[in-house]
């Protein structure tokens, strides 16, 4: 091997002592050893049982061990005995453990590769799954609802895209409960994952360096994007194929940053898939993923006939309102508009979102994908069929995952709400979820993303939702207004008024509800707030309401 294979990146170093400043600083989780276990009495599930013995070696980041797995999985709807010698699966495996942040919970999460005795590969069919040897058993420990992975990557395939299937299971490592796991496809060069020649196809990866073997990067000539080589592994990259293949990135961005970058004949069009784009972009902005863009970020490029393609989409853990730093929790505002009034330079790796939505052909693009996706694909019902349908998977598994790690429904980094069981957050991600989706209704119009920033964002914020008797809807007003906020229900029945025609002086408000009306609580389901400014509705929220 080459020496220079073995040298990490200069920008892993950066990283490494970034994240040491953050665990001084408390930003970061140094550790979350101690956090609080419980044992469990598991004997039986009705998900697929995972058992993995790793022969008395411990698990390491790298490199990979041996290890035997074996699956219980009765395809025919019957529970999965925990004592059955009926396997699904039964045979060696190499295991390691994977992710960046993640690796600081004491529920790991690995990545397994499925072997043959002499070590090769076995292309095997896990849990339903189409056959390969390359597996992740996913933690979502800082996602309590267990589900946002998955939602993503079906919202995606929902699209016309490849996303990783998923199954959740429950393991048994070394005979210990760990816990609800998620079985999730790796994203590769596969005819039952991406569909790559294997001569001429590519997958590059702008992300953070964690796990980045080599010191070798596609870093563009223009404006300096860091993009990682994922296949052809890079210790195994041709010069011919890198020079190619950098080649027609650097083409791709010169013609993305020239003056007539909008021409379809000479533009940024003749090198870039836009229908890839405007998924990716509808599937980042609908979940509000705070590292959109810039980290977690495929792109892949199918042989030397095809254009360059985003996605696929990937680890959607702190999505969908769970992260409590840049405004993730909130239900407004574009990932993207942060390219473009965002000075903080580790925010804005990726300086190619801005300058494609400049182009006001491809925002029209955008508009119309989303307008024809909410009235079907994406409607509210189907985006809550889609939530209740994951959801109700590990609906009795969760417990058990809890009762094992107790301390972790309590929140973990960078969790913003806290529920205080998997019903709560479940209900609360999907409140956010059409909240968001409406949000996106009022404001994915042709100008969405503009010069400077927006001034008419009235920013509603509701909690705690769900709640059991009173709630509080704050929100901004950018200049004085008469505002009402109005509660509707789901018939179309109105409850109420929390606020009717009452002038407002520019600022932050928040006006809080009571749901006992008429001499009893209204009752539990969901309700559609409707803000209303100057006679004009500029933003529907839903709230749950719990028993």
């Amino acid at each position: 091997m080459n020496q220079t294979h073995q040298c990490l990146p200069p920008k892993t170093v950066l990283l490494f002592i970034k994240k040491a400043w953050l665990c001084v600083l408390g930003l970061f989780p140094a550790s979350t050893q101690g956090q609080g276990m419980s044992e469990v009495n598991f004997d039986s599930s009705d998900i697929p049982i995972v058992i993995i013995d790793t022969q008395n070696q411990a698990i390491l980041d790298e490199p990979r061990i041996l290890a035997k797995m074996k699956i219980i999985d009765n395809q025919d709807g019957s529970r999965n005995v925990l004592a059955s010698d009926n396997f699904a699966y039964d045979g060696d495996i190499e295991i390691e453990i994977r992710g960046s942040t993640s690796q600081s919970y004491e529920k790991k999460q690995y990545r397994i590769e499925t072997q043959h005795p002499d070590g090769s590969n076995h292309n095997v069919s896990l849990m339903g799954l189409p056959e390969e040897n390359d597996w992740i058993l996913g933690a979502p420990t800082m996602d309590k609802t267990m589900i946002r992975n998955a939602l993503a990557y079906h919202i995606s395939r929902a699209l016309g895209e490849y996303a990783p299937r998923t199954r959740p299971c429950e393991l048994v490592l070394n005979g210990e409960y760990r816990g609800v796991y998620v079985l999730t496809e790796k994203p590769k060069r596969d005819r039952n994952r991406l569909s790559l020649s294997k001569d001429e196809g590519y997958i590059l990866k702008i992300d953070k360096f964690t796990g980045y073997k080599c010191a070798e990067l596609l870093s563009t000539e223009a404006q300096g994007v860091d993009i990682q080589y994922d296949y052809p592994d890079c210790e195994v990259l041709s010069q011919e194929g890198r020079s190619y293949i950098d080649g027609y990135v650097n083409r791709f961005e010169k013609a993305l940053f020239s003056e007539d970058f909008m021409s379809g004949e000479t533009g940024y069009r003749q090198f870039l898939d836009t229908r890839s784009f405007v998924n990716h972009f509808i599937c980042t902005e609908l979940s509000k993923d705070v590292d959109g863009y810039r980290f977690s970020t495929f792109l892949h490029k199918e042989d030397a006939s095809k254009k360059l393609r985003f996605g696929p989409v990937w680890d959607k853990n702190i999505a969908f309102g769970n992260a409590d730093f840049l405004e993730g929790h909130i239900t407004s505002d574009f990932i993207a508009n942060r390219y473009e009034h965002n000075d903080r330079h580790d925010l804005v790796p990726n300086p190619w979102v801005a300058q494609l939505l400049k182009d006001s052909t491809l925002v029209d693009e955008i508009t119309n994908r989303w307008s024809t996706l909410r009235a079907g694909t994406l409607s509210n019902e189907n985006l809550s069929a889609m939530v209740d349908s994951l959801a109700n998977d590990v609906a009795e598994a969760q417990h058990r995952n809890f009762q094992r790690w107790p301390a972790y429904l309590g929140g973990v980094w960078p969790n913003f709400f806290v529920g205080s069981s998997h019903w709560e957050e479940v209900a609360e991600l999907k409140a956010w979820l059409i909240n968001r989706a409406n949000w996106m209704d009022n404001n994915i119009t042709g100008t969405f993303i503009s010069a400077s920033p927006p001034s008419d964002q009235f920013n509603p914020t509701v909690y705690p939702n769900p709640f059991t008797h009173f709630f509080t809807y704050a929100f901004r007003l950018q200049e004085e207004a008469v505002v009402s906020i109005q509660v509707v229900a789901p018939n179309g029945s109105k409850p109420g008024f929390m606020l009717k025609d009452q002038p407002l002086q520019k600022g932050s408000h928040q006006i809080t509800w009571n749901s006992y009306i008429n001499g009893q609580l209204v009752p539990s389901s969901f309700y559609v707030l409707l803000l209303q400014v100057n006679g004009v509705v500029v933003e529907k929220s839903v709230v749950v309401k719990r028993l």
